[in-house]
């Protein structure tokens, strides 16, 4: 199966979405900033939406670097930084998801943010530190074919994936867990209705996110598959594989970090306030910048230099008698320089 035909569309795809996910992007990390008295929780999802933010604005460097690069560093660099983020990405989901059932279980414990904190920056160092031994890897790897770096792949590949299957299925047992905990305090009226509205909000969240790294799910299963030679590795093999690759990379990635602004947006009515708020200030900015633009174009040809009554009446006179010429005519003109 070839694979030419797919890129294309799927790279178009992706780019349109990624263009969306900037501007939704956007739009919400605007209310987090000025919003007031940000708790754990809200703080969580601001940083999922600057994660979200960067996944979105290198998507286009990675596209255009795959598509028209004359050379081999350019791509490579490109998706080692956009994995980057998109496993932040990840991670920040991990946390939002694993909090807010702690919070669901044990509405009483208290979660230190400077551990989240903390946990977050070692996850970044770590994965950051992984992709770049990959990266240069794989960089010698393309100069000079040796079995040693095809090995050295391998494992790296298995462990940045296994990092996101793991935090997916953290994320999906926290999601089964606090849907468990809410439906049993529906019961018991146990949750406080704003409290249960925030965790209705991170349970779609988390769903959404379970459900978009499906096809991550999918690629490291079947690449375990053809390492450990469960699958045989048949062209038809390879050819899944590289579908799953191309989906995740060029869509998945992207529309999962543009989806997530649209779920807090129909979720908060304050956000949906801001976001109406801010568009018609950007639209009456606009209107003002055009109405003022025309004003200075009236204004600069009123400020043109008037042609005096004079000169007027001689153009016409020029217009209606060609043969006379106004200027060999002084008794035409008043004469203006007699001193009384």
């Amino acid at each position: 199966m070839a694979m030419g035909p797919w890129i294309i569309p799927l790279k178009v795809t992706g780019s349109v979405i990624s263009i969306v996910g900037i501007i939704t992007n956007c739009l919400s990390l605007s209310y987090f900033i000025r919003k007031q008295n940000k708790g754990l929780g809200d703080k969580l999802l601001m940083l999922l939406n600057v994660c979200d933010l960067l996944v979105c604005v290198m998507y286009m460097p990675y596209t255009l670097s795959t598509l028209y690069s004359m050379n081999f560093y350019t791509p490579v660099i490109t998706g080692v930084i956009l994995e980057i983020f998109f496993h932040c990405t990840v991670f920040a989901t991990c946390l939002i998801s694993v909090t807010r059932a702690i919070k669901v279980v044990r509405p009483f414990f208290s979660i230190r943010g400077s551990w989240v904190a903390a946990s977050f920056f070692l996850y970044c160092l770590c994965e950051t530190a992984l992709q770049t031994v990959y990266c240069w890897y794989y960089l010698l790897f393309l100069r000079k074919y040796n079995d040693r770096f095809v090995y050295a792949l391998y494992y790296m590949t298995m462990a940045m994936h296994s990092t996101i299957t793991l935090n997916v299925i953290t994320v999906f047992i926290s999601t089964m867990i606090t849907a468990y905990r809410l439906m049993n305090s529906k019961i018991q009226g146990t949750i406080s209705e704003s409290n249960r509205h925030a965790t209705v909000t991170i349970l779609i969240l988390s769903t959404s996110f379970c459900l978009f790294n499906l096809s991550v799910i999918f690629y490291f299963v079947f690449f375990l598959f053809v390492y450990f030679g469960i699958l045989d590795s048949s062209e038809t093999t390879y050819n899944l594989i590289r579908v799953f690759y191309y989906i995740t990379w060029n869509v998945i990635v992207c529309a999962n970090s543009a989806v997530n602004p649209i779920i807090y947006l129909t979720r908060k009515e304050d956000m949906r306030r801001h976001v109406s708020e801010t568009c018609r200030t950007m639209v009456g900015w606009f209107k003002t910048r055009s109405r003022d633009s025309g004003i200075n174009d009236t204004g600069s040809q009123n400020n043109r230099p008037q042609e005096s009554n004079v000169g007027l009446a001689m153009r016409n006179l020029n217009a209606h008698n060609p043969r006379l010429d106004i200027e060999n005519c002084p008794d035409i003109i008043p004469d203006t320089s007699t001193n009384l």
